[in-house]
């Protein structure tokens, strides 16, 4: 994947990308034991616990500095979340065909999908193709094809197990090609599925239960959780509300139009509904920059957009400002970052000193909303679980307060 997306940039040539491609990597030996600080079920944890060493401490000296760090996971809490977040990606990528999963194909469709074949499959391109045969999935590959052209899809060996249950002949996978030669057999590579984030905290103090950085995160990956900058989608409106009655020119029951027919809604229904007809009106009302205002008091820090799909959700966040923003209302309008590091507790070096920090602590930020903004907010959030798109987060059968987001058609 590498590879052919930096021979996509242009920043390596046909032959220097054949080339790395040619040369086998250095396989870990699979049964070999884990070392446990670099495999933990909290490696996100583990993460925050370094980088705050290194802040406080320095690089050079953490291998000494024999640090003992208390963290806010409940690993009973890491290890639900984490078996949860998989559950509901293998299902996603079930429905849709993503990842390790094929979708199954119509004979029209197939036809269509042949008769637009490319004369050449190219090096790092992304293709859908149809799966002909299981001869080989034993030896550790699928047999497809995409016109007349006749590919190999390798496996990696957790896709091995149930593939022929997987990868029913004749339905369709998206892979990556990752060789190309004209005397060699087209090789390919299942295109990975989706990928997921989750960040919990506990509304009294802020501290974090649960981080997941990835479907299968390890210490030095991207931490979906912290960094992923993405679209919220709908997710985003209780800031366009919130602001919207802050202003005092509205309430849950003031009236827009929106729905299929355009007809007349209270607030809260829009808001249970998602409804983007009102939330577009709300923008337009009241305007951008008291949108910005109530964001940055709930906490969140990204640069916000001023174009009207600002309503919709289009400026991008990551998960944990998105989590501080909904502690902030769950708080009753109080403002608390997220922490994680409750305690350091560095030893006497063997001059019976104690390392002096050089990094300063970091100052706790000071933000927040008003209560009875903050109170007549979460009532109308409680009604997108009673009676909204949220209405799943029922069968936890306790009172619940939140709101549903998607971007890409639902995808």
């Amino acid at each position: 994947q590498v590879v052919g997306r930096m021979l996509a940039l242009g920043l390596i040539s046909v032959d220097e990308a054949q080339a790395q491609l040619e040369t086998p990597p250095e396989l870990l030996d699979r049964d070999a034991p884990r070392d446990r600080a670099a495999f933990g079920e909290a490696d996100e944890f583990v993460a925050l616990a370094r980088r705050e060493l290194v802040r406080r401490y320095g690089e050079d000296r953490l291998a000494t500095l024999g640090a003992i760090v208390r963290t806010s996971v409940d690993l009973d809490i890491q290890r639900a979340a984490r078996a949860g977040a998989r559950a509901q990606l293998d299902q996603l990528e079930r429905r849709h065909g993503h990842g390790s999963h094929a979708r199954e194909l119509a004979s029209k469709a197939r036809a269509r999908l042949f008769a637009r074949a490319p004369e050449q499959l190219e090096l790092g391109e992304s293709h859908t193709v149809v799966v002909v045969s299981h001869a080989h999935v034993d030896e550790g590959w699928l047999d497809a094809r995409l016109g007349r052209h006749a590919l190999r899809v390798e496996l990696a060996p957790a896709e091995l197990d149930h593939a022929r249950d997987r990868f029913p002949i004749d339905w369709a996978l998206t892979v990556t090609i990752t060789a190309a030669s004209p005397n060699e057999p087209i090789r390919a590579a299942l295109v990975p599925g989706p990928e997921l984030a989750l960040a919990l905290a506990d509304v009294q103090t802020g501290e974090l239960r649960a981080l997941i950085g990835g479907r299968d995160y390890v210490q030095g990956n991207f931490d979906r959780s912290r960094s992923a900058r993405r679209q919220p989608g709908s997710a985003f409106k209780p800031v366009l509300y919130g602001a919207a009655l802050r202003s005092g020119r509205f309430t849950a029951a003031s009236r827009g139009l929106g729905g299929p027919q355009g007809q007349p809604m209270r607030l809260r229904e829009a808001l249970a509904q998602s409804d983007n007809a009102v939330a577009l009106a709300l923008l337009a009302a009241i305007g951008p920059d008291a949108v910005h205002e109530f964001a940055r008091d709930l906490g969140l820090t990204s640069a916000l957009g001023s174009q009207p799909s600002l309503a919709l959700g289009t400026s991008e966040v990551t998960p944990i400002e998105l989590l501080t923003g909904y502690l902030t209302l769950a708080r009753g309008g109080v403002g608390i970052d997220p922490i994680a590091i409750l305690d350091v507790e560095v030893p006497l070096d063997l001059q019976g000193h104690r390392p002096a920090p050089i990094g300063a602590p970091e100052r706790a930020r000071v933000f927040g909303v008003e209560a009875e903004v903050a109170a007549v907010l979460t009532s109308m959030l409680r009604s997108v679980i009673d009676e909204g798109t949220g209405k799943l987060a029922r069968e936890l059968g306790r009172p619940v307060a939140g709101k549903t987001g998607t971007t890409d058609d639902s995808r």
